[in-house]
């Protein structure tokens, strides 16, 4: 067979196989260019599964990303695991697998605390002066050189119990958070004792006193008081005052959201929802109400000693003041807040109504004009509260921290036990409410949250 009757008449068959296949791969380009042009991929893409919706993130990124509407997208969808979690069928919020930012507040929390207050002394008052002879000789003149007043007692730190168990109830519209608090602390109490002892006299002829006198009849020379023995010419003196302090607060807080969470990429490959560092503020408004307890003693005891004749005398000035107060407060803080730990600064005032009650009560036996009474009275006066704070606290577990603070606390117009003492046999027995007291000290504890 000849080679022109392989390849047909005329015509080469290389030719057209290699114009068949230029034309077939020019109609697959054209076909594969019109397929992937951009508006083609647009007409051609897949439509999305309808039980995920639309993500999410299909915007840009940027640092605050985890704000309200990404939180809330991310609550709705199914099995997101950014923490490395399992898939669920049950729909996750963000504060239940991110750990806890300051967006997302805690529904309960407690603190649970050791408060140890002290307390200032009261304004100066004397008690008891020591008649000095040989003084008096030189001067001549009586002269008694005081021996304790009421600001001879300090008053030790003792501890007490602080306690705080607050609720969150709503965010309100401007994206602040509310919450219910309600805060005791208390049974600080105080019970502190001074005692002097005199020197032996012998101020008049055959009799041989004590040298110790008290305020009782002081406007009448030293050796010519009417009040012989009971509260004058005595051996020794004592002073006792007790105190005690208890609080009650039901406070509303408000703190708002000032800084956006953020997500962090810790390097164990654990996402973690973590609040910003920086300053955080609150406020707060509530009822308060306190009582004050306040007592004082001052008792005299004697020996007069006549002509070989002993005559045992003595004197009991007893006080019982206390004070229930009620009225409105407003607060606030201001806290530096970092990852693990946090500290800042604190304070509230009162506007209170006292309702102030006292009793006095003296006994005494002696020679001369021995006074014996008993007076009470109560009234209702206005108070006030002024308290400051530094507070910090550390992070153990995301729910539980270690607590600490230093405050100091002014209560103005309270009734205490010395400032009712008159030292006169025929007292008003009006109870006096003018007193202002300095409580300061240290809190240590714990915070549960839940």
């Amino acid at each position: 067979m000849s080679k022109m009757a392989w390849t047909g008449r005329g015509t080469p068959i290389t030719p057209l196989v290699l114009v068949a296949t230029v034309l077939a791969c020019g109609h697959t380009g054209l076909a594969s260019e019109r397929m992937f042009s951009g508006e083609t991929v647009g007409q051609q893409a897949f439509p999305p599964d309808p039980a995920y919706r639309e993500m999410p993130w299909d915007g840009e990124i940027t640092e605050d990303f985890l704000a309200e509407d990404m939180a809330r997208a991310m609550a709705e969808y199914r099995g997101i695991s950014l923490d490395g979690s399992t898939y669920s069928e049950d729909p996750l919020g963000p504060c239940d697998f991110l750990g806890k930012g300051v967006c997302c507040p805690p529904t309960w929390y407690t603190d649970h605390q050791v408060r140890v207050f002290t307390r200032g002394r009261p304004r100066r008052r004397e008690l008891s002066s020591e008649y000095l002879p040989d003084v008096s000789a030189q001067l001549e003149t009586p002269f008694a050189a005081t021996r304790m007043s009421t600001k001879s007692i300090t008053f030790e730190a003792t501890p007490g119990y602080y306690m705080t168990i607050g609720r969150h109830l709503a965010r309100d519209s401007e994206n602040r958070d509310h919450f219910l608090e309600f805060t005791f602390w208390g049974f600080h109490a105080w019970d502190e004792t001074r005692v002097v002892t005199g020197k032996r006299i012998s101020p008049f002829f055959g009799v041989e006193t004590g040298n110790l006198f008290s305020p009782f009849d002081r406007t009448v020379d030293i050796l010519g008081t009417s009040v012989f023995g009971g509260f004058n010419f005595a051996d020794t003196h004592l002073f006792n005052s007790r105190s005690h302090i208890h609080n009650w607060e039901l406070n509303a807080r408000i703190r708002p959201r000032i800084r956006k969470d953020r997500l962090v990429l810790h390097p164990s490959g654990r996402w973690r929802r973590e609040k910003r560092p920086g300053p955080y503020y609150s406020f707060l408004y509530g009822l308060r109400a306190m009582r004050v307890g306040d007592s004082s003693q001052f008792s005299s005891r004697s020996r007069i000693i006549e002509n070989g004749d002993v005559f045992d005398t003595f004197g009991d000035y007893h006080v019982w003041a206390g004070n229930s107060m009620v009225g409105l407060q407003i607060g606030g803080d201001l806290i530096y807040r970092y990852n693990k730990w946090s500290w800042g600064f604190r304070g509230k005032t009162a506007a209170m109504v006292n309702s102030a009650d006292q009793v006095s009560l003296v006994r005494s036996t002696g020679f001369g004009i021995a006074p014996n009474f008993q007076t009470g009275d109560s009234r209702r006066a206005l108070a006030a509260v002024i308290e400051f704070g530094a507070t910090g606290k550390y992070m153990i577990t995301p729910h539980f921290w270690l607590t600490g603070s230093y405050d100091l606390m002014w209560i103005a117009g309270l009734a205490l036990g010395p400032n009712q003492m008159e030292f006169t046999p025929t007292p008003t027995g009006r109870v006096d409410t003018g007193a202002t007291v300095f409580y300061h000290g240290l809190t240590a504890g714990f915070e549960w949250t839940f």
